[in-house]
């Protein structure tokens, strides 16, 4: 009899990333559509307030702001206005963005365009 134990932890941690993976999808996407209910019930977006640190993840901020923005961002843009509302701790801004970035990049919520990021289903200018 063969132990399995080593594959049932692989298996564990590729659902915990998987499940990861999700709940940064429904939080853009939940991100999203309070954009698009403040669009259709007439509200400015033009000065969209952020959540207070911890609110959101960091995928569903960077969807928000990228929303708000409505034109491709450099990272450095999108850093700069995440520092403004997230709380990084200890870990460096600018890596945990990348990270954030590639793996919705990953999940087809964002696209790497010409040295920027746009957010997919958003006309940018």
């Amino acid at each position: 009899m063969r132990d399995i134990r080593t594959d049932l932890r692989e298996r564990l941690d590729a659902i915990a990333t998987q499940r990861l993976q999700l709940d940064q999808m429904e939080s853009s996407v939940r991100a999203l559509l309070v954009q698009e209910e403040a669009r259709f019930a007439g509200q400015s977006t033009e000065n969209l307030k952020l959540l207070p640190a911890g609110s959101l993840s960091l995928s569903a901020l960077i969807a928000t702001i990228m929303a708000s923005e409505k034109r491709r961002m450099k990272k450095e843009e999108i850093r700069d206005a995440a520092i403004q509302a997230y709380d990084f701790g200890r870990r460096a801004p600018g890596r945990v963005l990348n990270f954030t970035l590639q793996g919705m990049k990953k999940a087809g919520i964002v696209d790497e365009v010409d040295g920027g990021w746009e957010l997919k289903g958003i006309s940018v200018q």
